[in-house]
């Protein structure tokens, strides 16, 4: 007899819920970004800011955390392009597309879409750069997940080097080396002052005591080279703001009305209880975005 898995998308305290039961997914679109991310039950692998009431039903700038789009060069504080609000242009069982408002003074927007993958612990986020006229303009996407505390950035040791871009001369104490992986644990181990980090690579995982969720860049997503060669993943390291960050970012491209700039990312995850052979406990009755702020 095989499984079946009821998949559900509801509208939940302003977020829509994708959640198939091996993945829980939250989208806000009042705040155009996903607050949550992660098991049914579990924790959040993702860090959202509370955002009071009266700027969640406006539409100035705010910093609502979780995991956001920008677009670079960076227009100064655009609301339009960071925070929307977007209109939900389709919601089905397992995916939601969410459409930005246009930015006035640059004539581009942002749309986003989540899909599961069936009843599979993944999916797959894409977003995208449209703009409104026929000359184009060159612009990349930075997608940037605030990274909760008591979590690990993790990346793969074969792949590449981290190097220290800002705030450090050396990666010590930011960066921990083990066997396979390079780790910077959330919060760092010792004090660290506008810290960015870089790497050559186009996946990263984040650690939590859930599992692992791994984010990779699609192959359709424009790679680095010649002149525009860039580090496509970031992290941000400040105690002082208690900013803890990691993003992904492609490489710029020419866009305009009939070139939009596509970018999509693979979503993994990976229980630990699967990684450790150890039973997995039972999910608690609390919901899943109980630990946001």
């Amino acid at each position: 007899m095989g499984t079946w898995i009821a998949l559900c998308a509801c509208l939940c305290a302003g977020s829509i819920v994708l959640e198939n039961g091996a993945v829980r997914i939250e989208a806000d679109p009042q705040l155009f970004s996903v607050q949550f991310a992660g098991f049914p039950g579990g924790p959040n692998f993702v860090d959202p800011l509370r955002v009071e009431e009266a700027d969640r039903a406006g539409a100035g700038w705010v910093d609502p955390g979780g995991l956001l789009t920008d677009v670079l060069p960076a227009p100064e504080r655009d609301a339009a392009l960071r925070r929307g609000p977007a209109s939900v242009e389709l919601q089905d069982s397992h995916s939601v597309v969410l459409l930005g408002p246009p930015s006035e003074k640059f004539g581009i927007r942002l749309k986003k879409e989540i899909r599961l993958a069936g009843d599979e612990p993944k999916a797959r986020y894409t977003v995208t750069l449209l703009a409104s006229a026929q000359d184009a303009q060159r612009y990349a996407l930075r997608n940037t997940m605030r990274v909760p505390l008591r979590n690990t950035i993790r990346i793969d040791k074969d792949k590449n080097e981290i190097v220290p871009l800002a705030g450090l001369d050396k990666l010590a104490p930011a960066v921990v080396r083990s066997m396979q992986y390079w780790l910077i644990p959330i919060p760092p181990t010792s004090p660290m002052s506008k810290v960015v980090l870089g790497a050559r690579v186009r996946s990263f995982s984040i650690e939590n005591r859930s599992g692992v969720w791994t984010r990779t860049m699609a192959e359709s997503t424009p790679e680095p080279s010649g002149a525009d060669a860039s580090t496509p993943f970031f992290c941000v390291l400040d105690d002082t703001t208690r900013s803890y960050g990691a993003a992904l970012q492609s490489a710029p491209q020419d866009v305009s009305l009939g070139a939009p700039l596509v970018v999509a990312e693979e979503w993994q995850f990976e229980r630990r209880s699967a990684l450790t052979g150890e039973k997995p406990q039972k999910a608690g009755k609390e919901p899943a975005n109980a630990e946001k702020k």
